[in-house]
């Protein structure tokens, strides 16, 4: 996975491509109107090559602000109109409380399932 790094004052932003047709942007840290701007631009790079589905990754996102939210909303918004989809994969605590407060639960992922420990033990036993 290739990966761009786009530094901002709180937080980071990384953008990478996972498979074909997929882009993810990992979002690292505090993000707030002081660092929109770099959020923006990633998400527009992210978007250039166009992507099936855009991928924001809130996994490690300790703080949310309009600002994010706002971006992640034109993004999508972008994705759309050329019949492509964003979703929100794995957002924090904070991040999810944000999403469903601003109306966007329909964005995030379904979590993957965790697997039964007996089966994870059948794999590395069998291996």
């Amino acid at each position: 996975m290739s990966r761009i790094d786009v530094p901002s004052n709180i937080g980071a932003v990384h953008v990478g491509r996972l498979l074909e047709g997929t882009v993810v942007v990992h979002v690292y840290g505090e993000q707030d109107q002081s660092n929109s701007p770099e959020l923006c631009g990633a998400l527009a790079l992210a978007a250039d090559g166009d992507p099936d589905t855009l991928v924001v990754d809130l996994a490690s996102a300790t703080f949310v602000s309009a600002a994010l939210i706002g971006a992640v909303v034109l993004a999508s918004d972008a994705q759309q109109r050329r019949g492509a989809r964003l979703r929100v994969r794995s957002p924090s605590c904070v991040a999810r409380r944000v999403l469903h407060l601003c109306g966007l639960d329909a964005l995030v992922e379904a979590p993957v399932a965790p697997r039964p420990l007996a089966d994870l033990h059948r794999v590395m036993v069998s291996a």
